[in-house]
């Protein structure tokens, strides 16, 4: 069992150790190693909410972690058994990668993935497409998957953490493998209404395979509602198909979080430095308010909608032209799918229309920075900007606005947040908008322009003690002390039937 502990000299918690072996399944990696234009390698940390979450826990208490290995020097870089030691510099778990073909990359990941699970977990105008071969290809990457980390166990009895729905077959093929793991597995995405899943010709089928792990996490109550009506929409849970021995697969809301110290922390620079170089790189003056997102360029962030109803506010609020700026990070993602390269178009078209209309000179109101950053580089943003704006369309959790948080030591700085973003749940202290209600974005940004540094203050120490209470290191503790409960959960032992529990509060 996880053991609870004092946090360290740096706030982060010292090492800790598991009386089971713990493996970690992901299709993105942490850590990837990459081809230099000088012919060194070298290493860069993954984005994304995966690692942000995830990664913590094993170093923290130590493991393998089990992933595709995408970067142009990871084969390069690991040893004979496709392993190497994590993190670079202070190593603390191992890094198991799993080679793909083009083929397999094409079919699983953008295909069934992100052509298909993708835009059917989001609420967006994009529909999913799904065909017979790339299901073929889930599958096949799916079961290399189980194989590799049924290769990496060297107990019967391993946790075994599988995250999001890149692996979503996962749990029962490693049930077939190893059949008294303690499987538990996170979607890290929406999980939709029924008629939304119904989507997928596949659909009970993903259903069937996650319900071979103990225990299923969603970051939200209203995700874990949506599945349990759709186990109840696709299937009776009584039929042979669903039996795989006597066991319960309990079900739960886990908000997922960051670290609220990283280890890095005092690597970043003070506040008041990030402003200035933060103005100095993009030449804004001081009496100019710096807003900030941070997103990958995903038609589910609402960066069409950001940029429309950031164009009413200056149209609506005059006074406020050559007084606010818009700084937008955009990661490129998935940029050989055409929603994205549409998209991609879309973004830079708006902007350059706005900046046309409202620019002057000296002043641009939209600067768009369209390329992925550092993690060091992100904080460094959070704390030179005045205010953070996400606009999510949907979104499982949205870390972004918790990263945000973090950062701003000085208890100041604002957060205009999408209501519909998962966040927004714990974090109700910010200005909460309907994403697509230009109208209601115009008038909060102005609100949030007047408010009194007292109140960005309160809302901030609110939140801020929100995500140092339940950060990353809390996650993953009560998930695992969720799933080594199920070992003393009732069992339907008449016929061997796998029940399922919801454990909702």
């Amino acid at each position: 069992m996880l053991t609870n502990s004092s946090p360290g000299p740096s706030g982060h918690s010292p090492r800790e150790a598991l009386d089971q072996q713990l493996i970690i399944v992901s299709n993105r990696e942490p850590f990837i190693h990459i081809q230099g234009a000088d012919g060194q390698i070298q290493v860069r940390r993954s984005a994304g909410g995966v690692v942000t979450a995830v990664e913590p826990l094993l170093r923290r208490c130590g493991g393998t972690w089990v992933a595709h290995g995408g970067g142009s020097a990871d084969r390069a870089s690991t040893d004979e058994h496709d392993t190497v030691a994590a993190p670079p510099g202070e190593p603390s778990y191992q890094l198991r990668r799993i080679w793909l073909s083009d083929e397999e990359v094409k079919g699983h990941y953008l295909g069934f993935c992100n052509n298909g699970l993708w835009p059917m977990c989001h609420r967006t105008a994009i529909l999913p497409d799904f065909t017979q071969q790339q299901w073929q290809l889930y599958k096949a990457v799916n079961l290399r998957f189980a194989s590799a980390v049924a290769e990496e166990c060297s107990t019967d009895r391993p946790i075994i953490f599988v995250q999001d729905y890149h692996l979503a077959l996962l749990p029962r093929y490693l049930r077939r493998l190893v059949p008294k793991a303690e499987i538990a597995f996170f979607w890290h995405i929406p999980w939709p209404d029924e008629s939304r899943v119904r989507l997928c010709p596949w659909h009970a089928q993903i259903v069937k395979h996650l319900l071979d792990a103990n225990l299923i996490g969603f970051n939200t109550r209203q995700h874990c509602l949506a599945f349990l009506n759709c186990i109840q929409a696709s299937f009776d849970t009584s039929t042979s198909d669903t039996r795989r021995g006597e066991r319960t697969c309990r079900i739960g809301a886990y908000p997922e979080s960051i670290e609220f110290l990283p280890p890095w922390i005092d690597e970043i620079p003070a506040i008041e430095q990030c402003r200035t170089a933060l103005r100095t790189t993009h030449n804004i003056p001081a009496n100019v308010c710096i807003c900030l997102g941070v997103d990958r360029w995903d038609y589910t962030k609402g960066l069409i909608e950001k940029l429309l109803a950031f164009e009413l506010f200056l149209a609506t609020h005059p006074h406020r032209l050559e007084r606010i700026s818009l700084i937008q990070i955009l990661a490129p993602t998935r940029s050989s799918l055409p929603a994205y390269l549409s998209l991609q178009a879309k973004t830079l078209h708006e902007a350059r229309r706005i900046n046309a209309r409202f620019g002057t000179s000296h002043w641009q109101p939209i600067v768009l920075i369209p390329e992925e950053q550092s993690i060091k580089s992100v904080y460094s943003l959070y704390r030179g900007a005045d205010f953070c704006w996400v606009n999510s369309l949907d979104d499982g959790m949205n870390l972004v606005a918790k990263e945000f948080v973090s950062a701003r030591y000085d208890e100041d700085g604002a957060l205009l947040l999408s209501s519909y973003a998962g966040v927004a749940q714990e974090l109700n202290s910010a200005i909460l908008v309907d994403p697509t209600n230009y109208v209601e974005i115009a008038a909060k940004l102005e609100e949030m322009l007047c408010m009194s540094k007292n109140d960005r203050r309160s809302r901030m120490r609110l939140m801020r003690g929100i995500v140092k209470m339940h950060d990353a290191h809390s996650w993953a503790n009560n998930i695992i002390r969720d799933l080594q409960r199920s070992r003393q959960a009732d069992f339907d032992a008449q016929g061997g039937n796998c029940s399922y529990q919801s454990i909702l509060e």
